[in-house]
């Protein structure tokens, strides 16, 4: 996918989990970084790929505080370690929940379709000491055997869309392996139910917890979904 890099205005975020926090590089406003963008593809005479290139992924959102709380969690039944670990984030936008397991020892392959996630990625991994997390550029409409099989495989808000219901379960049973487990944040959306039907048509059964995560003006409540087969 070929684009033109927007000028982007940006700040610094600290995101904090209990003992630990994250430090971001982020979006400043990203009502005014989609607006820049639609712009910019008027002037080339074709919009219809603001929906792929929309800046969505630069900016923190609940389900991803969530999902790093939950991995916080499962660290600490492992001895406050993940080290030994191989986890495969999903969507990962800012990629706060892998900067997070590779601070906590896990080996991490961190995915996303936008072509400008590696950009924030590379400079997310230095200000947090994180060399190691491994990127991938991966569309869910395609194969995802390549990517091969992990411990691990989590995702936050990745269910926006109704054809990503099937698209994310079949990337889930494609990743995971067999005796692995799948972790999947979503703010309610509508297809979180139908995500959760394709997953247990594919073996897997899975266990909900609602956590409340930092947003404003109000903490939102997040579904937190673990996955394993039966």
């Amino acid at each position: 996918m070929s684009f033109t890099p927007l000028s982007y205005q940006l700040k610094r975020q600290i995101e904090e989990f209990g003992d630990h926090r994250v430090e971001i590089e982020c979006l400043k406003d990203l009502n005014a970084t989609i607006d820049e963008l639609f712009g910019l593809l008027e002037k080339t005479g074709d919009t219809s790929l603001l929906e792929d290139l929309c800046p969505y992924f630069g900016v923190v959102w609940p389900s991803a505080r969530a999902l790093s709380h939950t991995l916080i969690k499962e660290a600490g039944l492992r001895g406050g370690s993940l080290a030994g670990l191989t986890i495969l984030e999903l969507g990962c936008g800012l990629a706060i929940p892998s900067l997070l397991a590779a601070r906590l020892g896990a080996e991490i392959t961190a995915t996303d379709f936008h072509p400008e996630v590696p950009k924030f990625l590379e400079k997310n991994k230095v200000i947090n000491s994180c060399p190691q997390i491994k990127y991938i550029n991966a569309d869910w409409r395609q194969n995802a055997e390549a990517l091969g099989t992990f411990d691990w495989v989590i995702g936050s808000d990745i269910l926006y869309e109704v054809q990503h219901t099937k698209q994310v379960a079949k990337v889930v049973a494609q990743t995971v392996k067999p005796t692995g487990m799948a972790i999947i944040a979503d703010p309610a959306r509508p297809y979180l139910q139908a995500f959760s039907d394709e997953m247990e048509a594919l073996g897997f059964k899975g266990q909900t917890e609602v956590l409340e995560a930092f947003d404003t003006p109000l903490p939102k409540e997040i579904f937190v979904i673990r996955l394993q087969r039966h």
